[in-house]
């Protein structure tokens, strides 16, 4: 029989539930790409690093730079110099490409376009970005390119582009050129052997409150989905000494009732080596769960509170006799947690983005700002078609001009019916002094106003109809009527009046465009001061956004998040729109 603390208990927490998503804080909301009944979801996922486990991650990046830099140092004798620079967590964020080639960083649209571009610490201008990376198609899958898609891999961008900058500054100054593809090289070497030879993580478990954020709430989230009856597991890529570390700290303490932090999963798979579990056949290794050293024999079957190292997807969802959409993952990697599985795998996928948190807390408080700018953007967009519109008006009251006084013209040659060989050669005359070009233009042109004007209908370009005796259809040579007198002076004033207007238009549109640059800039620099935001460039998505919106299903900033709604949540996209819809 239940006890009735334990009712108490559990009526609280039916009562604290949030009825609606209305009710949940935008910072704390789960977003819905493609929908997802998580009735119908049998068992769950997690990722360790950068998903139950958040960093503080500006002390990582102080940590992995420093340590990188050493092994620099010390392994492939760069100058102890570079040890006393400067380096600023803000020169990158995730969804940035490094050009290994050129020494270049940038941030593309979901257009696969080229937004922001820096070689060290110099912003391209937009003529150098043309010149560079638009006249033939970006090859993501060359050596020459590296993709910043993780938060462990923004310490080796920033050190790029601050090494760049020293190193390019050194040679300027005489020294030796530097090697751009051999010193990002060099830094991806240095910082994977941190990673891997323990140099980072032992710093790590020796503080572990000093890198990595305790969530109150993470242990009652795993416990409110196991209670629904879901099962959980736990793959990541860390070896079993720091999984079993990071998850006690993270897990282990609270009320309820686990006797280890394993007790919350199903499954535990350390060493995962992702994304070759997803597509290779590494066999699981069994682990003892306390000395994490591997106890021998096939792995048949997998079992609660033990740990298995490697393994494959294939074999686990024979052994687990769940598979595709009754299977949610939940990872921060797009590469190796989520890209995979939409494209080889029908596990249906949640990404968690740490940096969604300040995202949302900087468009909320730039929201006026936000919404200025959209609105703008509209007038803008209004003010340039009725550019084009006013620019296309000039152009035919131009052409109606040039015909006109080529009429003219002939009519001063030949007083009274002039023949239409008349017309061409009176624009001849009449420009003259004009220049070659000019004068074959206007030639061109007067050959088509004389034959447009003897056939043309009454009132046709300004004309009235043909005269009496002018060639029809019987062959005859076709004369010219007689011009309106005033016809070239009211053009001349139609076009005075257009042009004036495209004046003033132009100057709008050019003070517009300056309070656009400057609101956008502000607004730009608010998410980061050299890349803006991580979800978007420009007007457009960013190519990391637009990969969260193709491959995640569901996207939020923790695992917490998901303890405000309930385990068998409809989760339901909303409504995509088309600019015509608009």
């Amino acid at each position: 029989m239940t006890a009735p603390h334990d009712l108490e208990a559990q009526l609280r927490a039916v009562v604290a539930e949030v009825p609606t998503e209305i009710d949940v804080p935008r910072r704390r909301r789960v977003f819905c790409n493609r929908n997802l009944r998580m009735d119908q979801v049998e068992l769950i996922g997690f990722d360790m690093d950068y998903t139950l486990a958040l960093y503080h991650q500006h002390k990582l990046e102080q940590l992995s730079i420093e340590l990188t830099l050493r092994k620099l140092c010390e392994k492939h004798g760069y100058p102890d110099e570079i040890r006393g620079l400067t380096y600023q967590p803000e020169r990158a964020i995730r969804g940035l490409m490094v050009d290994r080639q050129l020494g270049n960083v940038f941030k593309m649209d979901r257009h696969s376009h080229v937004g922001r571009c820096f070689h060290g610490f110099r912003m391209l201008r937009s003529d150098e970005r043309r010149a560079l990376y638009r006249n033939a198609k970006i090859d993501f899958s060359s050596e020459r390119y590296e993709w910043i898609d993780t938060l462990f891999g923004l310490p080796e961008a920033v050190m790029y582009v601050t090494l760049v900058d020293w190193f390019d500054r050194r040679t300027a100054a005489g020294g030796a050129p530097v090697d751009y593809d051999k010193l990002f090289g060099d830094i991806r070497v240095s910082i994977d052997e941190a990673h891997r030879d323990d140099t980072l993580k032992s710093v790590i478990k020796a503080d572990l409150p000093a890198y990595i954020v305790k969530d109150p709430e993470l242990a009652e989230t795993l416990h409110k989905l196991r209670s629904s009856g879901k099962k959980l597991f736990l793959l990541t890529n860390s070896l079993f000494d720091y999984t079993d570390a990071v998850m006690r700290f993270l897990l282990e303490g609270s009320a309820l009732p686990y006797p280890s932090w394993r007790h919350y999963f199903d499954v535990v798979i350390v060493g995962g080596a992702k994304p070759a579990f997803f597509n290779e056949q590494r066999p699981f290794v069994a682990l003892d769960p306390h000395s994490g050293q591997p106890t021998g024999g096939e792995v048949k079957h997998l079992g609660r509170d033990k740990v298995y190292q490697g393994g494959n997807v294939v074999a686990f969802e024979e052994m687990t006799k769940i598979r595709g959409e009754n299977v949610l993952y939940i990872g921060d990697h797009i590469y190796g947690d989520i890209l995979r599985l939409r494209k080889q795998h029908m596990w249906r996928t949640a990404m968690i983005i740490q940096e969604l948190d300040r995202e949302i807390a900087v468009a909320d408080r730039l929201g006026a700002q936000i919404n200025d700018l959209d609105l703008l953007d509209r007038r803008r967009r209004n003010l340039e078609s009725e550019l084009d519109f006013q620019a296309l008006r000039l152009k035919r009251v131009q052409r109606l001009h040039d015909e006109a006084l080529a009429l003219h013209a002939a009519q001063v040659i030949s007083p009274g019916v002039p023949k239409v060989g008349a017309v061409a050669a009176a624009a001849t005359m009449a420009i003259g002094g004009s220049g070659a070009g000019v004068a074959a233009a206007a030639l061109a042109a007067s050959h088509t106003a004389a034959e447009r004007a003897a056939v043309a209908s009454p009132g046709a370009f300004g004309l009235p109809g043909p005269a009496p005796g002018m060639a029809g259809d019987n062959g005859k040579v076709a004369e010219l009527p007689t011009l309106a007198p005033d016809l070239v002076a009211r053009l001349e004033e139609v076009k005075a009046q257009i042009k004036d207007s495209l004046d003033r238009l132009r100057d709008r549109a050019r003070l517009m465009a300056e309070e656009v640059e400057s609101l956008e800039d502000a607004t730009e620099r608010a998410y980061n001061a050299y890349w803006g935001s991580v979800l978007r460039e420009g007007n457009e998505g960013s190519r990391f956004g637009e990969q969260v919106g193709d491959y995640a299903d569901l996207y939020t900033s923790r695992v917490s998040n998901f303890l405000s709604y309930s385990p068998l949540r409809y989760f339901r996209a909303p409504r995509r729109t088309m600019p015509h819809d608009q």
